[in-house]
């Protein structure tokens, strides 16, 4: 179980943009029947809740993804899903700020770049610089 709460734990990445092949790659993982892999398919579909409303059908898997890790969790762990429950929202949770944090500080010096590249763009418009005599 350890190593459940430690993948929940990791940072997120940003999952496939086509939700149609999103959602084939989550059933393939789901089928699978492993927690592990029950678990990605959780964290994605928990990182996008965020991020956008999900359609029926990816609530409806995220629903049974969560149920499976959390009775599976209680049962192993001698535990009421109640708590289980409340502690892989608060992972869940904590993973995503991290994520975003990390996410915005990578963009940062990314984004000074283009904000700096357009000053000067603008900054040439209005003082252009001398050109120098054609050698003839």
């Amino acid at each position: 179980m350890d190593g459940l709460f430690k993948l929940l734990q990791e940072d997120f990445y940003e999952p496939e943009a086509d939700w149609k092949g999103r959602y084939k790659d989550h059933s393939e993982k789901m089928r699978t029947g492993s927690i592990f892999q029950v678990a990605e398919v959780l964290k994605n579909l928990v990182y996008l809740s965020y991020r956008k409303s999900l359609s029926f059908r990816e609530k409806r898997m995220l629903d049974r993804a969560k149920q499976l890790i959390i009775s599976e969790v209680a049962t192993v762990r001698g535990l009421n899903e109640k708590s289980v429950e409340d502690q892989i929202d608060r992972l869940l949770s904590e993973a995503y700020s991290r994520s975003v944090k990390t996410f915005r500080l990578a963009l940062s010096p990314l984004l000074i770049y283009f904000v700096l590249l357009a000053f000067f763009m603008v900054l040439s418009v209005f003082f252009p610089q001398p050109r120098p005599p054609s050698w003839q």
